[in-house]
């Protein structure tokens, strides 16, 4: 059942950026109509990367989303090398556009800001992505040792694209991932009425990240039945 609940959310993330960005280039402006027949959307789905089991679920999901468009997998932190290879394949298959679908639990994060500057979409680089930099990813996505010393440079700076890129936000409060803490607290529970349900978040650094963790806490709690967070995410 858990299976199933992150591939309905992986897919119908991957829908979402599909059906914006068509939106997006049917509300813009163009001399030409309709858009011309070789404009074709290139799916970038980011993800931390960890056992080689998740892994594969990932990239099944994304074999099956490749069925209806261009897609696509970076793992790692911010790493560049990665969503540099992602997107250099993504043009080699044909994209005319990126769009970026992040498997991550937050938008309020300084792996999404990180990434949102690697893709272009951010002026000025993050502190944190000279963390990022030294990090050291093992083959597959293995979330490797953070590594000391200064960060490599060419780690730091923007991807080379000629394309268009956009970004989608996080999970943050989709209502599919209400769904999936359901399914996890019904699997283990022997009388819900005695019952409670605390949920458990990473959390950010800053205050302000924090808070806007609680608020999405807080709304994925409400279809729940559950009492509003007062606590922190840390």
């Amino acid at each position: 059942m858990l299976s199933l609940c992150r591939k309905r959310l992986l897919c119908a993330l991957v829908a979402v950026a599909s059906i914006l960005t068509a939106r997006n280039d049917a509300a813009s402006p163009s001399i030409q109509s309709p858009a011309p027949a070789a404009s074709r959307t290139g799916i970038l789905l980011l993800a931390h990367g960890g056992k080689d089991s998740w892994n594969e679920e990932v990239r099944r999901v994304a074999r099956a989303a490749d069925e209806h468009a261009i897609t696509e997998v970076a793992f790692g932190m911010a790493d560049r090398t990665e969503i540099q290879a992602a997107i250099g394949r993504l043009e080699a298959r044909g994209a005319t556009t990126v769009t970026a679908v992040p498997l991550f639990v937050s938008s309020h994060s300084s792996v999404i800001t990180s990434t949102r500057y690697l893709l272009g979409l951010l002026d000025a680089a993050p502190p944190e992505l000279a963390t990022y930099a030294r990090m050291r990813h093992g083959g597959a996505g293995h979330h490797g040792a953070h590594g000391t010393g200064a960060p490599d440079p060419e780690r730091m700076r923007p991807v080379d694209t000629r394309l268009p890129v956009r970004m989608t936000p996080a999970l943050d409060r989709h209502p599919l991932v209400a769904g999936i803490l359901l399914s996890r607290a019904q699997s283990i529970s022997h009388s819900p009425r005695g019952e409670a349900v605390i949920l458990v978040a990473h959390g950010p650094v800053t205050d302000e990240a924090n808070a806007r963790w609680l608020a999405d806490m807080t709304a994925l709690a409400e279809p729940l039945a559950l009492p509003a967070s007062r606590g922190s995410c840390r």
